[in-house]
């Protein structure tokens, strides 16, 4: 199994344009990582399981590390991850 997702792919299965996915990558909306090329080209990779749990809850790694992080103790974000993942 491929461990990553194209751009075409994740704009299929999210009903939307490669161009919005690749400008919520960017903003940092949508899970995936900006690569710059030596020529100045921009790539995306963007992990499959962090798509996939997108599109199950619409959270992403770096929006649930936040919240985690924003915790005031380890337990309320233990908490946090547990509601998040299992609605």
């Amino acid at each position: 199994m491929n461990n990553m997702i194209s751009i075409r792919e994740a704009a299929a299965q999210a009903g939307k344009e490669p161009e919005t996915i690749r400008r919520g990558i960017l903003q940092g909306k949508l899970p995936g990582t900006p690569i710059k090329s030596d020529a100045g080209r921009t790539n995306f990779l963007i992990p499959r399981r962090a798509w996939d749990l997108y599109m199950q809850t619409g959270l992403y790694p770096q929006l649930l590390a936040q919240h985690v992080m924003q915790a005031e103790t380890i337990e309320q974000g233990v908490a946090y991850l547990r509601a998040a993942l299992t609605d």
